[in-house]
């Protein structure tokens, strides 16, 4: 929730900083409305996560552009990352086929839960660099894959056995110093095994899943 707030706040400063730009401020406002629009989508997400736990959340499918949602990812993101001085890029790597369906809501929350993460655990004046690169399609779906890398603090051999626990930390220090709840590995983890299982239930059942879609 902090990421959109101090976006808008951030792009609020701006706007006042420059009163008499009209180019400006619609810029601001453009950025606002992305941030708040994100920020809604969040709070109903948030509302469902008690559904994911107990097997019950709703999955819902839409249309949707890859590279918009990229764009949507970077004007969030990157005025964190200015606080901070860290150089912050997305990467948009041989994206062939960019008009997809698909639940672009637990996407989107997927990628501000690392990119959060590789943000708040990193170092200042550090470096963080996304990318999405399609590495295959056969004609009616793709594969598309996310590296996020950064220049952060990194985490031991010991600790990525339970890095998706809720609440893990490697050192409980990082929480006073980052501020870090230990919820969005979890949560990652989590989403990443609905879309993976419900993917499979989709191509081995067609005819149900086309159905569900419906209903």
């Amino acid at each position: 929730i902090r990421t959109p707030i101090n976006g808008i706040r951030g792009m609020l400063d701006i706007a006042d900083y420059y009163a008499d730009d009209l180019q400006k401020q619609q810029e601001c406002r453009d950025k606002i409305r992305e941030a708040s629009g994100y920020l809604l989508e969040l709070v109903n997400d948030i509302l469902d996560m008690s559904k994911l736990e107990s097997g019950e959340i709703v999955w819902k499918d839409e249309p949707f552009d890859l590279r918009q949602v990229l764009r949507e990812i970077t004007s969030i993101t990157k005025l964190q990352a200015a606080e901070r001085n860290i150089d912050f890029s997305v990467v948009e790597d041989n994206i062939v086929h960019a008009k997809l369906i698909g639940s672009t809501v637990l996407l989107k929350r997927i990628c501000f839960n690392l990119i959060g993460n590789a943000l708040k655990y990193n170092k200042e004046n550090g470096w963080l660099r996304v990318s999405c690169n399609e590495i295959a399609f056969d004609g009616e779906s793709g594969e598309y894959e996310f590296v996020c890398a950064d220049s952060g603090i990194g985490m031991s051999e010991e600790f990525q056995k339970r890095m998706y626990e809720p609440f893990a930390q490697e050192d409980p220090s990082f929480k006073n110093f980052y501020s870090g709840s230990g919820l969005g590995l979890a949560i990652v983890w989590g989403l990443s095994f609905l879309m993976q299982h419900w993917l499979e239930w989709a191509i081995t059942r067609p005819v149900e899943a086309l159905q569900k879609r419906i209903e």
